[in-house]
């Protein structure tokens, strides 16, 4: 099971576990959205700008960011990676898994740690659930469209950001051939 997002919310909550209701205030204790900005990308989870620039449709509504990868997860154990390892994914989310439900262990969190991006089940092997979206079909995307910032000057297309911070390709390609080798 790949629970993606809300899938693995709900995969937390559905064995007892708990959520951050909204991650800028409960984690990192800002109010308002312009508050967000001086956090820096990796901790924005998604991306402020494009609600304070909602015309800009150059802005990507999701962000890119670095993740920490668990030293006993199936990230680094089945496919590989090493916790030095930091690929960046895509993700949009404001909720993320605050007390752990039953059975689950964190296998991925923010740079900062403060947000899980990725648990596991520790009975349930073939269980994993990502905050983050690796479903998301811009991640193939090579045409150049997208910025961060309104202040962006040169458009990027995310499959060309992502081959120019390994892992992070390698990793979206190794959760997918990961998943559909469980399916067989």
């Amino acid at each position: 099971m790949l629970a993606i997002c809300l899938g693995c919310q709900t995969l937390n909550v559905g064995t007892g576990g708990t959520l951050v209701q909204d991650i800028w205030t409960e984690v990192y204790g800002k109010a308002f959205v312009e508050d967000v900005i001086p956090l820096g990308r990796d901790n924005w989870h998604t991306n402020p700008w494009r609600k304070l620039r909602p015309d800009d449709k150059a802005i990507l509504s999701y962000m890119i960011h670095p993740i920490q990868l668990g030293e006993k997860s199936k990230f680094c154990g089945e496919m590989r990676f090493k916790p030095s390892d930091h690929p960046s994914i895509m993700s949009s989310h404001h909720q993320a898994v605050l007390k752990l439900g039953k059975g689950l262990t964190v296998a991925a969190t923010s740079l900062d740690g403060k947000v899980v991006e990725a648990i596991e089940h520790a009975k349930f092997r073939n269980v994993l659930g990502t905050q983050f979206h690796p479903e998301f079909p811009v991640i193939w995307d090579t045409a150049p469209k997208y910025k961060f910032t309104p202040g962006d000057k040169d458009l990027f297309a995310v499959n060309g950001y992502l081959k120019a911070h390994p892992p992070s390709l390698e990793f979206e390609k190794a959760l997918w051939t990961w998943f559909f080798g469980k399916l067989k």
